[in-house]
């Protein structure tokens, strides 16, 4: 086997696992399931034993190791002999795999370190997102039919989980400062992915063997929903589950702040010319871990106690946590041996550590960069959707909660197949053509499904959820983009915060959106938000909604302009870096910026769990 080949021969193993004991699931038990599937990828993992560096051949990691002893005891003196012997030695192949990514202009030069995802003592890199597409996905996708379905808990309450569980996603910074400024063991990153990674496995196996209450309808035989209160009491049950899964969600997200600031290490020792593919390549397996987990959902947990279509039902919300929780627990000694990290040999101090966090938040690109990624996502985002959207795809255009699911799926396809092509032909083209063509050709494919729909040229949910599979595919190019960017902008050290500040901004604009275009929204007549509307299905209410829209694109036309802020590609970045002026009033006002608009998502998050407040317009609500 070539090491493609081999890497590729695993994940398409650890596919199979999951399938082959899934099915064991059905016909036994889920406890099998979670046993089997994490001793099988054990005994996997023990199969082939790392190839030992001989004369003629060497294999990646073993270099890294010789090379970083080399040079910590010998010197660069040394490194360069060594080098010389492998340029003689090595097959021409190797040879030129060990030469080192090309320096950009005024890096320091680093020890030579082969970081390759795609070999088999490193593939657990890209597992990791592959997982964590599993799990981030599972958990969206149960959150609606498990609560709202199976316990019927009120709309404050099912409000209040969605925050909690994902609010350690609004605090990407501080655990990316983290593992930036703690080291353990002289690692900065792979501790933390198996802390978190534990952390997140045991969270979703005891919610996998804690019994699920009975549902709070009751169900005829065939699975009919009977409109009867059989249990009142699940309805107050669901704290424990709550509780249970945001700390799931935060073992995700220390895993995945740490795999974020590894994966611009990885990033940096590409070819300056190439840098970008490993990120791509790893989020192209975090959306196909996503699509399973929609499969699993839409297809197996769609009965009617989950707010489903099928009258009995394949998979309870414990099987789904198990399936999602075996594989996270198997990262852990995954991390252990297949994902590879540089040792870090300076000492992180504090002082110096924020010192040089403040001068990123002096430099003027920083800003621009701040700017761009808050008001294009706030502008082009779902947060500026009319608050017509979800009545005119159920009452208009009939979509079911199945072909919803399977639409979802094939868009994540799309979303990795755009990934694919980006990678493939466009990774060198300007990142703001890409972020236009993007955005418009989103636009109006969305435009297209949308004004048919309205004005009954075509009432088909097959038809209305065709454009969700090509704005996945749009998705995935507007997405890349920024990662792309926070490759070059952090600087050593802070890959980690650098990384979570950038990300954390752009997803900070969907709660500020939602609240100010709610508000504009509801000045609309007659309301978009009342389904007797939708019903009578009236010429001036069609009319009506069809405005709502064209306000929608036209705020993304706004989002357009800020377009202007982003580097065209790595070189201006890095011009920008260089010669754009720095000054601690910039930092100033980055630092402002930030904080009133994370103080506003707090402040949103907490006011939407509450009934009296949940309802305010300026929180996102309808009005009280």
């Amino acid at each position: 086997f070539s090491i493609s080949n081999l890497s590729f021969c695993m994940l398409c193993y650890f596919l199979i696992v999951i399938v082959s004991f899934f099915l064991s699931y059905i016909f036994f038990s889920y406890y099998l399931y979670a046993i089997s599937t994490f001793l099988s990828f054990f005994f996997f993992l023990m199969i082939r034993r790392p190839p030992r560096s001989t004369l003629s051949s060497s294999s990646a990691a073993s270099d890294v190791y010789k090379r970083q002893g080399i040079n910590a005891e010998y010197g660069e003196a040394h490194l360069r002999d060594m080098e010389d012997v492998e340029n003689h030695l090595l097959p021409p192949a190797s040879k030129e795999d060990a030469l080192p990514p090309p320096l950009e202009e005024g890096e320091p030069r680093r020890p030579l370190e082969r970081l390759d995802p795609y070999t088999w003592r490193q593939c657990g890199f890209l597992l990791h997102y592959f997982t964590a597409g599993m799990v981030s996905q599972g958990l969206a996708a149960t959150l609606y039919g498990f609560f709202r379905g199976y316990l019927e808990v009120e709309g404050y309450v099912y409000s209040t989980v969605s925050v909690l569980i994902w609010l350690p996603w609004s605090c990407k910074f501080f655990f990316g400062a983290l593992n930036d400024c703690l080291p353990i063991a002289g690692l900065k990153r792979k501790p933390y992915i198996m802390i978190g990674w534990a952390v997140s496995a045991g969270m979703l196996l005891l919610l996998a063997l804690r019994p699920i209450p009975s549902p709070y309808w009751c169900f005829s035989p065939d699975g009919t929903k009977l409109h009867t209160v059989c249990n009142p009491g699940a309805r107050t049950s669901g704290g424990e589950y709550t509780l249970l899964m945001m700390a799931a969600s935060f073992g995700l997200i220390t895993a995945e702040v740490a795999a974020d600031g590894l994966l611009v290490v990885y990033s940096r020792a590409e070819p300056f010319e190439n840098r970008g593919k490993i990120q791509m390549s790893a989020m192209q397996v975090r959306f196909a871990g996503c699509m399973v987990s929609t499969l699993i959902v839409a297809f197996l947990m769609n009965s009617t106690e989950y707010n489903g279509d099928w009258s009995h039902t394949i998979l309870s919300y414990n099987a789904v946590m198990g399936i999602i929780g075996a594989p996270a627990l198997a990262m852990v000694p995954c991390a252990a041996w297949c994902i590879y990290e540089p040792a870090s040999e300076e000492r992180v101090v504090a002082c110096e550590y924020f010192a040089s966090c403040w001068r990123f938040f002096k430099r003027l690109d920083t800003l621009y960069l701040v700017i761009y990624c808050f008001f294009f996502n706030l502008f082009t985002g779902t947060s500026v959707s009319t608050t017509a959207s979800g009545n005119v795809q159920e009452y208009w255009a009939g979509v079911k909660n199945l072909q919803s699911n399977l639409f979802a799926a094939l868009g994540q396809i799309m979303l990795v197949l755009g990934l694919w092509l980006v990678k493939r032909y466009f990774l060198q083209s300007s990142w703001r053509k890409l972020q236009v063509a993007a955005t418009i050709g989103m636009a109006v494919l969305d435009a297209t499904m949308v004004y048919m729909t309205i004005y009954a040229v075509l009432r088909s949910q097959y038809f209305y959820m065709g454009d969700q599979m090509t704005e996945q595919f749009m998705f995935g190019v507007q997405m890349i983009v920024l990662n792309l960017v926070v490759i070059e902008v952090a600087d050593k050290g802070n890959e980690g915060a650098v990384y979570g500040i950038l990300t954390s901004i752009s997803n900070l604009g969907e709660p500020v959106g939602r609240g100010m275009t709610n508000q504009i929204y509801a000045l609309f007549t007659p309301a978009l938000s009342d389904p007797a509307n939708f019903t009578q299905d009236s010429e001036r209410f069609r009319n009506t909604v069809a405005l709502s829209y064209g306000l929608q694109y036209s705020l993304v036309v706004v989002g357009l302009l800020f377009v202007r802020m982003l580097p065209s590609q790595k070189q201006e970045l890095h011009e920008r870096k260089q010669n754009w002026p720095a000054s601690a009033l910039l930092g100033v006002c980055v630092l402002v910026f930030l904080g009133v608009v994370f103080v506003y998502f707090i402040v949103i998050d907490v006011l939407s769990t509450f009934p009296s407040t949940m309802c305010s317009k300026w929180v996102g609500g309808e009005g009280c």
